[in-house]
C-alpha cells in the first residue's frame, strides 16, 4: 500500500496535464491533484502552445508547489502533448488528466494500491461523474449506455465501450506501446487503452475517480470528427485478428456506433442547416445514413407526419389511460361514490362478525413471507371467516400450502404496449366480476405500506368489499406523489410511523381490534415437499456432521447483488476452512449466477439454483444451519425457517431509515443475524443506493462476511490421521 503521509524524491505517480488556452479552468484541475491523499506524485503541465495567460497562471502555482513542472511546446496536438509528458515522467505509474477535469481526492491512492496488488494489471480506473460547467451541481454517472464496465481481459469489451476516462497506467507498459498515435486527431486515448488491454489486465473499481466537465470547448463535442477517428481506431485494432473474431467484433462495434452516433450525427446535420453550414450538414447526414440507413430514412421520411399523427392519436389515448389509472376515473367507471377517509369513517366490524375476508398482496416473495404472521394471527382472531388471498403466480405456489387461508387466486397483470393501463383495467374488472364480486366480501385488506404499484387498491374497490383497509397515501412523501387520491378507494386508511414491514402488517390487524399472540414468521410445505428435501440431501451425501450453509446470489435489483467473485471467495472459505457444506439456491432466471458461483468457488459447492420449487426450497431451508447472501426473497424464507442470517445489504449505514432497501424495514425478523452495510453511500448516491448495478454494496469485503459467518458456525474440527 503506497504511503499517504510523505513523498520521496522518486514519485510513485506522474500526472500529465496537457493544456491549450485554459487559463480559466486549469487552476481547479491542478488543485484537485494537490489535494490527493497519496503524496508521492509529480505533476507535469504540458502547454501545447497557449496564447492566453496559461503560462503565467501555472508558473505562479509552480513557485509554491515543487512537485509541479511546467513545459511549453509549439502547438501540435493533444497526443503530442501527452507523449511529451510521458518522456519526462519519473513515476512508476502515469495518468493523463485533461486541463478542464478534476480528480477525486483519493483516486491516486486506491488505484495505485490496486496496481501494486496485481502485477499482471496495466490499467486501473473507476467511474466518471459528468457535470455541466454552468451548473456544477447538475451531473450524472457516465456509463456509456452499459451497466457492465470493462475489466479483466477487457480488449473485446473496450471495442464497444469507451467509458474509460483518465485511468492510472503502468509507465513501462505505455512506453513499451510507443505512446499515443499522433496521427489520430481524436480518440487517441481510446486507441491507447485498447493497445494496453492486449498487454495486461484492466482493474475496475465502482468508485468515482474523475469529475468530467461538460462545456462548449470539449474536444469530444466535435461529433463528425470523433466518429471518423473512432472508426479508424476500430479498423486499426481489428485488422490483425482472426477472421471469425474480427467479424464478430466488427458487428459489436457497429452496434455501438449506431447507438452512440446515429442521432448525434442527425442532430448535427439539422443544426448545421439552421446555421447555414450546408457542407457540414451534408457530411453529417451522409455519415449517419451510411452508419444506420434504416433509422435515418425513417426519421427523414416520417418525422413530421409521424409526429403529427402521434399527437392526434396520443391525446385521446392519454386521456383514456389516465381515466382507467386514476382513482377518480375508476370511481366514475364503477359508479361508486368516493370514500372520505378524512372524516369520521364508519367503524370497522368486529373480526368475529366478519364472514368473508379478502387479502390482496401482489408483490414479491419476501413481502409475502413477511405477511405470514398476519395470516396466522388473522386466522386466530377470525377462526370462522372465509379468507381469500390474491397474489402473484410465483408467490401463490407458496401460499397453496398455507393452512390459514381458504383460497388463493393468482393474478398477473397484462400491461404490454401503449394501452397497458387499459389492458390492466379490463383485466381487473373481469377478474373482480368473475372471482371477487360473487363472494360478497365484508372486508378487504391490502398489507402494503409502500407505494401501491400493483393496482391492488383499485382491485379492492372493484371487489365490492364493504370495508377496505390499507395504509394511507400520506404515510410517505413518495407514496403521496405516486398514489395521489388512492385513499378515495378505501373506507379506512391508516397513518402510522415507519417500522419493520412485519409490524406494519400486524398493525392492520390491531386496527381491526385483533390481538397479536406471536409475531414470528413461518413457511408452509407439504409432506411431499419435506420428503423431496430429505431425499435430495441424502442423494447429495449431505450429512449432519458438518454445518450446512445456504447462499443465495440473486436479488430483486442488481444494486442489491454482492459481486459473484467476492461471494465465491466466501463460499470457498466456508468449505475449506470451516468444513461447511454449501448449497446455492435461487429461481430459474438466476441459473447463470449459480453456474458462475460454482465455477469460481470450485469443487464441493452444490448448485440447486432453478432446480427446486418454492415450497421445496422452503423445505430444504429447514435442514440448513446458516444463510449468507443478499437482501432477497430467499433471505426472508431463511428467516421464516429460523436460520441465523448474514445479510449483505446495499443500504449505507447513514442513509434513510424509510428507504425501500433499509434493513430497519426489511431486515431479518426475530432471528440471530448480522447485517453488513456500506459505511457511506458512494457518489452520486446520497440517501440510499440508486444505481442500476452493484455499486455501494461493493464496499463490503469478504473478510467482513467471513467474520460475521464465523460467529454463527461451530469451530472447525481438524482431522488427524
Amino acid at each position: 500500500m503506497p504511503s499517504t503521509a510523505t513523498h520521496e524524491s522518486s514519485p510513485l505517480v506522474t500526472v500529465v496535464i496537457p493544456t491549450h488556452n485554459r487559463e480559466d479552468l486549469i487552476v481547479p484541475t491542478i488543485d484537485s491533484v494537490r489535494r490527493q491523499t497519496l503524496q508521492q506524485w509529480e505533476c507535469i503541465v504540458v502547454d501545447d502552445g497557449s496564447t492566453d495567460h496559461t503560462r503565467e497562471v501555472v508558473e505562479a502555482i509552480c513557485r509554491a508547489e515543487p512537485r509541479l513542472r511546467y513545459v511549453w511546446q509549439e502547438n501540435s496536438s493533444a497526443a503530442n502533448a501527452r507523449n511529451h509528458g510521458l518522456r519526462l515522467a519519473n513515476g512508476r505509474y502515469i495518468v493523463f488528466l485533461d486541463s478542464d477535469d478534476l480528480f477525486t481526492p483519493d483516486r491516486l491512492e486506491w488505484q495505485a494500491a490496486a496496481l501494486e496488488a496485481d502485477p499482471g494489471a496495466v490499467i486501473a480506473y473507476g467511474d466518471t461523474w459528468k457535470f455541466y460547467h454552468d451548473k456544477p451541481h447538475d451531473g450524472f454517472l457516465y456509463l456509456d449506455g452499459t451497466t457492465s464496465m470493462p475489466q479483466g481481459d477487457a480488449f473485446e469489451a473496450l471495442i464497444s465501450n469507451s467509458s474509460m476516462y483518465s485511468p492510472l497506467i503502468r509507465t513501462a507498459a505505455i512506453r513499451e506501446a510507443g505512446g499515443f498515435d499522433v496521427e489520430i486527431a481524436s480518440a487517441e486515448d481510446w486507441d491507447m487503452w485498447l493497445t494496453l488491454a492486449r498487454k495486461g489486465r484492466v482493474i475496475y473499481e465502482p468508485r468515482v475517480a474523475l469529475h468530467y466537465r461538460i462545456h462548449s470547448g470539449n474536444k469530444s463535442a466535435n461529433t463528425l470528427r470523433n466518429y471518423r477517428c473512432a472508426s479508424y481506431v476500430v479498423k486499426k485494432h481489428l485488422k490483425d485478428l482472426p477472421d471469425k473474431q474480427r467479424r464478430r467484433l466488427r458487428r459489436q462495434a457497429r452496434d455501438y456506433f449506431q447507438k452512440g452516433y446515429t442521432y448525434r450525427l442527425f442532430d448535427l446535420s439539422r443544426d448545421s442547416i439552421r446555421q447555414g453550414r450546408l457542407l457540414i450538414a451534408a457530411r453529417a447526414a451522409g455519415t449517419a445514413i451510411f452508419l444506420n440507413p434504416g433509422t435515418c430514412m425513417r426519421t427523414l421520411a416520417l418525422q413530421w407526419p409521424r409526429r403529427l399523427v402521434a399527437k392526434i392519436l396520443s391525446w385521446p389515448l392519454t386521456l383514456i389511460n389516465r381515466l382507467v389509472s386514476s382513482p377518480r376515473g375508476i370511481l366514475r367507471l364503477t359508479h361508486r361514490p368516493p370514500a372520505d377517509t378524512r372524516s369520521r369513517p364508519s367503524p370497522l366490524p368486529p373480526l368475529n362478525d366478519v364472514a368473508r375476508i379478502l387479502i390482496i398482496r401482489q408483490d414479491e416473495i419476501g413481502d409475502v413471507v413477511m405477511t405470514s404472521a398476519l395470516l396466522r394471527e388473522l386466522r386466530r382472531n377470525a377462526p370462522a371467516a372465509e379468507i381469500t388471498m390474491v397474489a402473484n403466480p410465483v408467490a401463490a405456489a407458496l401460499l397453496e400450502a398455507c393452512p390459514y387461508i381458504d383460497r388463493v387466486l393468482p393474478l398477473k397483470w397484462n400491461e404490454r404496449g401503449r394501452i397497458g393501463p387499459i389492458r390492466r383495467w379490463r383485466q381487473a374488472r373481469d377478474f373482480a366480476r368473475e372471482h371477487l364480486q360473487p363472494r360478497d366480501f365484508d372486508l378487504a385488506i391490502i398489507p402494503r405500506y409502500d407505494c401501491d404499484d400493483y393496482f391492488s387498491t383499485a382491485l379492492a374497490c372493484l371487489s365490492g368489499a364493504t370495508h377496505r383497509l390499507a395504509y394511507s397515501e400520506a404515510v410517505t412523501p413518495r407514496k403521496q406523489r405516486r398514489n395521489r387520491d388512492y385513499d378515495l378507494l378505501l373506507t379506512h386508511a391508516m397513518v402510522t410511523s415507519s417500522a419493520h414491514d412485519v409490524e406494519h402488517n400486524l398493525n392492520l390487524l390491531r386496527q381491526l381490534g385483533g390481538q397479536v399472540h406471536n409475531d414470528r414468521l413461518e413457511l408452509w410445505t407439504t409432506e411431499a415437499d419435506q420428503a423431496f428435501a430429505a431425499n435430495l440431501l441424502s442423494d447429495l451425501g449431505i450429512d449432519n456432521d458438518s454445518p450446512l450453509v445456504v447462499i443465495a446470489p440473486g436479488a430483486g435489483a442488481a444494486k442489491r447483488q454482492w459481486p459473484i467473485e467476492q461471494l465465491a471467495e466466501v463460499a470457498a472459505w466456508l468449505m475449506h476452512d470451516q468444513n461447511a457444506q454449501v448449497i446455492i439456491i435461487g429461481g430459474p432466471d438466476e441459473r447463470h449466477l449459480g453456474r458462475e458461483l460454482r465455477r469460481q468457488a470450485g469443487n464441493g459447492i452444490i448448485d440447486l439454483v432453478g432446480h427446486c420449487s418454492l415450497r421445496q426450497t422452503a423445505a430444504l431451508l429447514r435442514h440448513c444451519n446458516l444463510y449468507v447472501g443478499n437482501d432477497s426473497g430467499p433471505m426472508h424464507m431463511a428467516v421464516a425457517a429460523g436460520l441465523p442470517i448474514v445479510e449483505i445489504s446495499c443500504h449505507p449505514e447513514a442513509a434513510s431509515l424509510q428507504h425501500p432497501n433499509s434493513p430497519s424495514r426489511f431486515g431479518p425478523w426475530q432471528v440471530p443475524c448480522t447485517i453488513l452495510r456500506p459505511p457511506a453511500p458512494l457518489a452520486p448516491c446520497t440517501d440510499g443506493c440508486e444505481a442500476d448495478r452493484p455499486h455501494c454494496i461493493r464496499q463490503i469485503t469478504p473478510d467482513q462476511v467471513k467474520q460475521a459467518a464465523q460467529a454463527f458456525l461451530p469451530a472447525p474440527v481438524t482431522l488427524h490421521r
